[in-house]
């Protein structure tokens, strides 16, 4: 999963193939048709597991009711800054949002979308937690 996270994320969903991926990942074909049967199921494990070790816990940490609403909005927006100027620290250019990324390329597809639907599931998620810190009582006015 960590193999496909990052591949698609630096080159993109379409360009990467299964090959690119159990590459990267030093496993056998075979192998990975055994864990999954596309590389869309692959995706959407990915995203998930990305929003599960990752994202939620920063979210529930930056997002805490215990700070005011608009520190959360400003406290997440330099996080999103710092962590993509570290992105182009390491890869030395940005990558942008992982999701986001996945998500312009796959969400306009007419077929049955699994990538695509995880994509809008991750976005409803945030958007809670958005939608806390708009809704919520705002004492910063200084």
């Amino acid at each position: 999963m960590t193999a496909a996270h990052d591949l698609i994320w630096e080159e993109s969903y379409g360009a990467v193939t299964i090959d690119d991926i159990c590459k990267r990942a030093d496993v056998k074909k075979g192998s990975f048709y055994y864990f999954f049967h596309s590389k869309s199921d692959l995706a959407v494990a990915a995203l998930e597991r990305l929003w599960i070790e990752e994202s939620k816990p920063q979210m529930d940490a930056t997002f805490s009711p215990s700070i005011s609403p608009l520190q959360r909005i400003t406290d997440y927006m330099d996080y999103i800054y710092q962590f993509q100027v570290r992105i182009k620290q390491n890869h030395g250019k940005v990558l942008g949002c992982p999701v986001i990324s996945v998500g312009s390329e796959t969400c306009t597809c007419n077929e049955e979308n699994a990538v695509g639907e995880k994509i809008r599931e991750l976005f409803s998620r945030k958007r809670r937690y958005y939608e806390s810190a708009i809704q919520g009582p705002c004492h910063d006015y200084a």
